[in-house]
């Protein structure tokens, strides 16, 4: 039964008067209120009363290949002559005429085609009139093939016709064959590249892809899965191809596979507001004498908890010139300092303000 919830309210038993109004079927809801029913095949109107007749067969016939009709308000799918109803009674499938009825009554070959089938003598007869018996006659196609490019067939009238294999037209002059393009018509169904042959026709795969089994799909490669696609750190799979990539502190090389480490103290002195130390993958940063790393991991500190600032203040006050460092400044600093000083505990150069590197020369 087809129906909705639109109810009517009413304060009697409105179905035992005139069936309360609906043409096939009144349901009383909840006391007061009814609504009114379609038997199948039918469906309610606008007025919620009316039931008008469904003809399933108006939309995409009903889901029928060839004939639907409509009985009782069912599609019933129906097959052209020739064909019957498939499984799912709704396609239709060719009746193979040849097999069902021995030969299809042909005294030679019988051929089955698409809805019906003929019957085919064999070289040296020709058809008779009742389209089944053979009539032995020398034929046109016994001749240099009839003049047939491909193949001569002889017709009941002592005539004969040329026919084309698979993949070929027959020319203007009906003998000669030429070569159909099947990828200029839907690319031939492949996805991707479809190459013309002699009668046929092939589809293949772009590079970084694979055809699959139904042999017109193309499927990516992901090449990432051998080998990790030979890249020295991450594989990242793309649509035909794949890319490398490098872990944090590095960058790609020109080979696109290989992985070189980024040197973080070339730039901005990494950060470090006195030594930067390169290390594979990252950076560290270190303190001059007398001072110590922040907890930011940048900065510098005055060492205060340390007998460090005892030794500086004892090498300043022992300090002749710059250029040297220890207890007694006895040692020369360790490297030369154009443009900052030495630091008088350790003997590492200290930056004036806006320089930095070991020898404050960046």
């Amino acid at each position: 039964l087809i129906s909705n919830d639109f109810l009517f309210c009413s304060d009697s038993n409105s179905c035992a008067a005139e069936n309360g109004g609906c043409d096939h079927i009144c349901e009383e809801k909840h006391g007061r209120f009814f609504r009114c029913k379609c038997k199948h095949g039918y469906r309610l109107g606008v007025d919620k009363k009316k039931c008008h007749p469904i003809d399933p067969c108006l939309e995409n016939k009903g889901g029928c290949q060839h004939h639907c009709v409509n009985e009782n308000g069912r599609a019933q799918c129906q097959c052209f002559a020739g064909h019957r109803l498939a499984y799912d009674r709704k396609t239709c499938v060719d009746i193979d005429e040849c097999k069902v009825q021995r030969g299809g009554g042909c005294q030679h070959e019988c051929v089955n085609t698409y809805g019906s089938y003929r019957c085919r003598c064999r070289p040296g007869y020709t058809l008779a009139d009742d389209g089944r018996s053979c009539d032995e006659r020398l034929s046109g196609c016994q001749v240099a093939n009839g003049g047939c490019q491909h193949d001569c067939y002889d017709q009941p009238d002592g005539g004969h016709v040329c026919k084309c294999r698979d993949g070929y037209d027959l020319g203007a002059d009906g003998k000669s064959c030429t070569d159909i393009n099947e990828c200029s018509v839907g690319n031939a169904g492949c996805s991707q590249l479809c190459v013309n042959l002699p009668g046929s026709y092939e589809c293949q795969c772009k590079t970084g892809y694979i055809m699959t089994y139904d042999g017109r799909t193309c499927e990516d490669i992901n090449e990432c899965v051998l080998n990790n696609g030979g890249c020295q750190h991450s594989c990242d799979n793309l649509p035909g191809g794949y890319k490398c990539s490098c872990g944090k502190g590095y960058r790609l090389a020109e080979d696109g596979h290989s992985c070189y480490d980024i040197n973080e103290c070339l730039v901005n002195n990494g950060g470090c507001s006195q030594l930067c130390r390169n290390d594979e993958g990252g950076r560290h940063c270190e303190c001059f004498g007398g001072y110590v790393l922040g907890k930011d991991e940048k900065s510098c500190m005055g060492d205060i908890d340390s007998n460090s600032l005892d030794r500086l203040i004892d090498s300043i006050e022992n300090y002749p010139s710059d250029g040297y460092y220890g207890p007694m400044c006895e040692l020369k600093c360790r490297m030369s300092c154009p443009d900052g000083r030495c630091d008088p505990v350790y003997g590492y150069c200290v930056c004036d303000e806006g320089l930095y590197g070991e020898k404050c020369d960046k």
